[in-house]
């Protein structure tokens, strides 16, 4: 047969290749705990990160993996529901050079977001809350200078005075 390729006889023309879906430019890919840091490694498009929830015992490293790459991640927390806080500066401990984290969607299972958590994350222009938020600490986004629109889904709130100090870019509050 004229139609074979003898020098790669397990390619299979008739097997799909994956299909890519975007998101607002952003390529989308749903990762666990097991291929995460290599989907990060690897990337060469601005990516979506969809974690899944085994992803709760490796955020720090899924955290530091992201912040010195060359393209653009948000991620999509939303089925990582062990989580029910943000621990004290979580994503402000990252060097603030770093700053290819343009979003970070976050759990409905979020009941906290503790002080300085993302103090002087420029990178973050929107931010949505969910219903059972009840508390936001001293400075946890303090320095967001880039934050634009904050939504808030919950009725039952605690916002420290300082939460959002220096945040001078905030057009729009939904409630």
């Amino acid at each position: 047969g004229g139609n074979e390729n003898p020098e790669n006889p397990n390619e299979n023309p008739e097997q799909p290749q994956p299909v890519e879906v975007f998101e607002n430019g952003y390529l989308v890919v749903n990762v666990n705990k097991d291929n995460v840091l290599s989907v990060i490694q690897n990337t060469t498009k601005d990516t979506k990160l969809v974690l899944a929830n085994d992803c709760y015992d490796i955020l720090s490293d899924i955290r530091y993996g992201v912040a010195d790459k060359d393209y653009n991640f948000i991620l999509d927390l939303s089925n990582v529901t062990s989580m029910t806080e943000v621990p004290q500066y979580f994503f402000s401990m990252i060097p603030h050079n770093w700053d290819s984290i343009k979003g970070v969607i976050l759990p409905n299972t979020i009941t906290k977001i503790c002080k300085g958590a993302f103090e002087d994350l420029k990178c973050i222009t929107e931010l949505t809350f969910n219903s059972n938020l009840i508390s936001i600490e001293k400075i946890a986004f303090k320095g967001c200078v880039n934050l634009k629109t904050i939504k808030i889904n919950s009725t039952n709130i605690t916002i420290d005075n300082s939460a959002f100090e220096g945040c001078s870019n905030v057009e729009e509050v939904y409630t």
